[in-house]
């Protein structure tokens, strides 16, 4: 059980918590629920146990005479149903406990093209053009990419934190010129019907630069109507 750095150990004593918050409501008729969040940048950056402590608190659980069962929030509301509401106020683990360190007089300016290339995607991935041809699909799925890379919250962080400054404004101006870039291409191939030697080499560095998410759908991008189930 017990692995090199001892995360089988670590593993038994963090279960033994979660069992001892639980077991005393265990025989009620609507079972208690915990819910354990984590960052992911914990597991392997700033817990030297890794994954593999994680490993070990599955392997325990998913044993059949634990009293404990693994679930989703889903699937357990599909269950249980609801007890009740809460109203959750705004929070963050950086400074101040909100938002300040990703929104502020520093930062504003990245919100502005986020939020614009954000409008330019759901935009497009609603209108459904995209899956017309095969370059305009590697366009709608690269504009998609680039725009997650531009999403990132370290960016802003970053910037604000003056630790690596330049390289967060470095790195998400790039994301935003590719993305600009793919704008471009798009046009083209709307009026064109077809991509140009240019263009289509130009889409190919930023393929080739930014390959993420190889699986990434657009479609995840179009706007819903109203009381329309997401797989409709």
């Amino acid at each position: 059980m017990e692995g090199d750095g001892g995360e089988g150990r670590h593993a038994e004593h963090f279960v033994s918590i979660v069992y001892d918050s639980l077991k005393e409501s265990l025989s009620e008729a609507k079972p208690p629920v915990l819910s354990a969040l984590f960052d992911a940048e914990l597991f392997g950056h700033w817990w030297y146990e890794g994954p593999e402590w994680l490993e070990q608190v599955v392997r325990i659980v998913a044993n059949d005479d634990f009293p404990i069962a693994l679930t989703s929030g889903s699937e357990y509301l599909d269950r249980h149903g609801t007890t009740g509401f809460l109203d959750v106020p705004e929070g963050s683990w950086g400074k101040n406990g909100n938002n300040d360190v990703w929104l502020n007089e520093n930062t504003a300016w990245t919100w502005s093209r986020i939020y614009a290339a954000e409008a330019r995607v759901r935009t497009l991935a609603t209108e459904g053009r995209w899956r017309d041809s095969p370059p305009g699909e590697r366009i709608a799925k690269q504009l998609c990419r680039e725009l997650l890379l531009m999403e990132s919250s370290d960016w802003q962080f970053l910037i604000t934190t003056e630790s690596a400054r330049d390289y967060a404004e470095q790195r998400f101006t790039r994301h935003v010129e590719h993305f600009q870039k793919l704008e471009c291409a798009w046009e083209e191939l709307q009026t064109t019907g077809a991509l140009g030697e240019p263009a289509e080499q130009q889409l190919r560095a930023i393929e080739e630069r930014d390959n993420l998410f190889a699986d990434i759908d657009p479609a995840l991008w179009q706007q819903r109507q109203p009381g329309c189930a997401s797989g409709s």
